[in-house]
């Protein structure tokens, strides 16, 4: 009788669990045929609502400015933004500073268009890149404390109290993952980044006043990112952005003089920083990864030692014999610990590709300097800034795809 009792018992938990699995697998199945659960208008309230740091939104309103007025004679620049040019750093330009005042008005009426929705995202963009990445070190960290500490613990003989940090390591990672996701910092750093870049380019094709006549739409890799909210709220923007006067072909100069300066030099000069930057910080961690590495090895070869005289009969005495087994047996376990936790971290971040792929944009924009330099009309000088523009959706959207799939998760 109680047999068939607990065979019952069994039966049901069988059956709810394969209820559970068959649900798990639905929902996973619905949640990769669409985006999100979300739709366009729960992304935009949540944007709108998000609320960016105001010391941030003032950087970020600062570089933009910055940007755009270094090209200009500082005598036309309106009183209010004239703190913005001061602070301008581009003294390497070998060309005069714009002086017509009817085209730095064309200029500001798109920036001050685009600038509100540009300073927010790029504002939440920086704070949750953050985040993201504080947290990311910080489970590799933890990770390697977790198994410093009980190892700790046992070779010593350390209290059972010891123990408790590898309990509250892991509890940790997981809460941390478990709210980073369940926030989102990770995909709102994607996605606020995305958008922020898709409208800075889009704002100097505005201002070089290229037609929006049938245009060969980029390809963005993969039609969900074509489909995401990001592109649709920057149509939006785009669909009712002012109007100006047309250019006229006395006007190519001042252009492309703008473009060269404010747009490719500015870039150019970030991705050549960005090479420095992460090129630096991989070979830091590769560094300490193989110090580690090596270190491991010596530790390993000390372990020998006494073995060999032993086996030899030298008739050596190692003093403090059992207290340097237990500390070499402690260290043999520390130094692959934390080379694993470096070598996790540059994996993670993916330096080595972040590198690879600046250099190929510097590259690229260096050829379109080129070109640009070397053009003769307006239309070819319009033609070129959305070139420039296609080229960097292009590199934007290789990141999403790419390092921007790094979602939190367990090491």
């Amino acid at each position: 009788m109680r047999s068939r009792k607990w065979c019952e018992i069994i039966d049901s938990f069988f059956r709810l669990l394969q209820c559970k699995l068959k649900s798990t697998a639905q929902s996973t199945e619905g949640k990769h045929k669409d985006e999100s659960l979300e739709t366009y208008a729960d992304y935009l309230k949540r944007f709108k609502y998000d609320r960016p740091r105001e010391e941030l939104l003032s950087a970020s309103k600062k570089y933009l400015y910055c940007d755009v007025l270094s090209v200009f004679a500082e005598d036309i620049i309106p009183d209010n933004l004239k703190i913005f040019a001061s602070s301008t750093t581009d003294s390497n330009s070998k060309k005069p500073p714009i002086t017509d005042k009817y085209f730095l008005d064309r200029v500001l009426k798109y920036v001050r268009y685009y600038e509100h929705t540009y300073c927010r995202a790029d504002a939440l963009a920086i704070r949750y890149q953050w985040w993201y990445q504080r947290i990311s070190v910080l489970i590799y960290i933890l990770s390697a404390v977790a198994v410093i500490s009980v190892s700790f613990q046992h070779i010593f003989h350390m209290p059972h109290e010891i123990g408790m940090i590898e309990f509250l390591a892991i509890i940790c990672i997981l809460l941390i993952i478990s709210i980073g996701n369940k926030i989102g910092c990770h995909q709102r750093w994607r996605d606020y980044r995305f958008l922020a870049e898709r409208i800075r380019y889009g704002l100097y094709v505005a201002i070089s006043g290229w037609e929006k006549t049938p245009e060969k739409r980029v390809n963005l890799i993969h039609k969900w990112i074509e489909d995401s909210w990001c592109i649709m709220k920057f149509r939006e923007l785009d669909a009712h952005r002012p109007a100006a006067h047309h250019l006229a072909e006395g006007d190519k100069d001042k252009l492309k003089q703008f473009i060269l300066d404010s747009l490719i030099n500015n870039q150019l000069r970030f991705h050549l920083r960005k090479i420095k930057d992460v090129h630096c910080r991989h070979r830091v961690i590769s560094s300490l990864s193989t110090l580690f590495f090596w270190l491991t090895l010596v530790i390993a070869t000390m372990h020998l030692v006494p073995v060999m005289i032993e086996h030899l009969d030298v008739g050596i005495h190692l003093p403090l014999e059992q207290s340097m087994s237990s500390l070499l047996t402690f260290l043999a376990i520390l130094f692959p610990t934390l080379a694993a936790a470096f070598t996790g971290i540059r994996s993670h971040f993916d330096y080595r590709n972040l590198e690879v792929r600046s250099t190929i944009m510097a590259n690229n924009l260096i050829k379109l300097m080129k070109h640009m330099e070397n053009s003769d009309s307006l239309i070819d000088i319009q033609n070129l800034t959305k070139k420039t523009e296609n080229l960097m959706i292009q590199e934007n959207s290789d990141w999403y795809i790419t390092v921007g799939l790094h979602e939190l998760e367990k090491p």
